[in-house]
């Protein structure tokens, strides 16, 4: 599974949660300019960490992703309120990502850590984070080539010196001095 194929992934199955407002492949330097909107913002971290484990031939990927919401006071909702559900929306998101038949053999939840947040945002935006690490195939196994065509060397131009010109380019002669510089 490539890398795009996986952030896919992972943007398609947070779009299906009810409440989710939208998901955003980002900075997490933009978490901050969300919008008004009520309903849980999702966003997903656009700088991870891949590496690989050669003694376990493991190849992880590393998301870190955080679920923001705003909290409506014509609900007397709390921190707490919203906290326990972003927590529990990623507990599901674990859940189905690892037990999916569909995601079956193309990767595997290997590792989380979820952590609730408050006063995030400049406009005091709620939720939790997500620590997400993939086990996935290694890219450098799924090899393909990346053009149909075989490389081909460029044609040697010949480098003529009497003429004063090096392929198609004609060279100035440097002057150097014939007598010694005297310090």
């Amino acid at each position: 599974m490539f890398y795009k194929d996986l952030t896919n992934t992972i943007i398609n199955l947070f779009s299906r949660y009810e409440g989710v407002n939208c998901v955003r492949y980002q900075d997490d330097m933009l978490n901050n300019a969300q919008n008004n909107h009520k309903p849980v913002q999702v966003y997903i971290d656009d700088s991870t960490h891949s590496r690989l484990n050669r003694t376990e031939s493991e190849f992880i990927v590393q998301y870190n992703i955080v679920a923001l919401k705003l909290p409506r006071t014509d609900k007397k909702e709390t921190i707490l309120d919203i906290q326990d559900y972003c927590y529990q929306m990623f507990a599901d998101f674990i859940a189905r990502l690892d037990t999916a038949d569909e995601y079956r053999g193309i990767l595997q939840v290997w590792d989380y850590s979820i952590m609730t947040v408050s006063h995030l945002t400049d406009d005091d935006a709620s939720g939790a984070r997500l620590t997400l690490e993939l086990r996935v195939a290694n890219p450098a196994d799924l090899c393909k080539e990346w053009s149909d065509e075989p490389y081909e060397e460029p044609e040697e131009q010949p480098i003529t010196i009497d003429e004063k010109t090096i392929g198609d380019i004609k060279v100035n002669p440097v002057k150097l001095p014939k007598n010694p510089i005297k310090c």
